[in-house]
């Protein structure tokens, strides 16, 4: 699957694919349109977005710690 205009402009770095963290020798292409939300999250049915979100939530950036 080949990605959109708008996945190319969202993951520029390789051409509208996206690596996830696990499984870095795997391309993703982004299949998003201009109306999808910034950031998407996978909402859409993006697959590249899905793991984009699910990377970075796995390494805690969206759970904040208990405590003062």
């Amino acid at each position: 699957m080949e990605p959109t205009p708008e996945g190319r402009r969202r993951y520029a770095d390789d051409a509208g694919h996206y690596r996830p963290a696990r499984i870095p020798e795997t391309r993703v292409a982004c299949r998003c349109t201009e109306s999808c939300r910034h950031p998407c999250l996978g909402r859409c049915g993006c697959a590249a977005c899905l793991a984009a979100f699910e990377d970075w939530d796995s390494f805690g950036c969206l759970h904040q710690p208990d405590g003062p």
